[in-house]
């Protein structure tokens, strides 16, 4: 395994356990509101209840958190629009940059 990577911003490196600071959001509905403007909180709660993968925003950058868990996923939708530290194990699949979750928090407001 590799060392302790951060993406605040930065390009993280598959296969290493990292740290990415981003919000989080409904791929599907990113992917074709977020170009527009019109993607929100309430979009994105409501495409996952259509079955999109969570996603966590870092700049421009989406990964497709790849975790399955029922507890998570609920955690993930009532969390979506806000912003989150989540570590885990990135990855490409089929071009995509993916994360496997093993821990996430809600980000701490900036005062």
């Amino acid at each position: 395994m590799g060392a302790a990577a951060s993406a605040h911003g930065a390009q993280a490196h598959s296969g290493e356990q990292t740290s990415l600071s981003g919000e989080v959001v409904a791929a599907w509905c990113y992917l074709i509101e977020g170009k527009t403007g019109r993607y929100n909180a309430s979009s994105g709660r409501n495409c996952f209840r259509l079955g999109s993968p969570a996603a966590i925003r870092v700049g421009d950058v989406l990964y497709i958190v790849k975790n399955e868990d029922r507890d998570l996923k609920s955690r993930l939708v009532s969390w979506a629009g806000h912003q989150v530290v989540a570590q885990g194990i990135v990855g490409s699949e089929k071009g995509q940059r993916t994360i496997q979750l093993s821990s996430i928090e809600r980000a701490k407001p900036k005062r």
